[in-house]
C-alpha cells in the first residue's frame, strides 16, 4: 500500500524539506536484491518521481525492526538519520505523522 501512495505523498510535500527515497532491502524470496530488483520495483508501483534504490550490500535490513515492512528511514538536511527515525509502517498516515513531527 504505501509504495503505491509514494506518489502522492511526493506531492503534498511538494517544496518542503522532505526527499523520498525508496530501498529494496531484500527480494520476495530473502535474497540480496540487484539493481533489477529497484527497477521492477520502480515499475511495479508506477514509481516516477522517487529514486528506487537496492540494497546491494544487505546492509540496511540490519535496520528493520522485528522484520516488518516496509520501514521508511527518517534523514534530516544534514544525511543524518533522524532519531527514532525508521518507522515500521502499514500505511502512509504513519508516514505522515512521522513527517509533520520532524519538519
Amino acid at each position: 500500500e504505501l509504495a503505491r501512495g509514494v506518489e502522492e505523498l511526493v506531492a503534498e510535500y511538494d517544496g518542503e524539506s522532505v526527499v523520498f527515497i525508496e530501498l529494496v532491502a531484500e527480494t520476495a524470496s530473502g535474497a540480496t536484491p540487484g539493481p533489477e530488483h529497484a527497477q521492477e520495483w520502480a515499475e511495479s508501483f508506477e514509481i516516477e518521481s522517487t529514486p528506487v534504490l537496492a540494497d546491494t550490500e544487505g546492509f540496511y535490513v540490519n535496520f528493520v525492526q522485528g522484520g516488518a515492512y516496509p520501514v521508511v528511514a527518517g534523514i534530516g538536511p544534514d544525511m543524518v538519520i533522524i532519531e527514532g527515525g525508521f518507522v515500521a509502517s502499514d500505511g502512509e498516515d504513519d508516514i505522515r505523522a512521522f513527517i509533520d513531527e520532524n519538519l
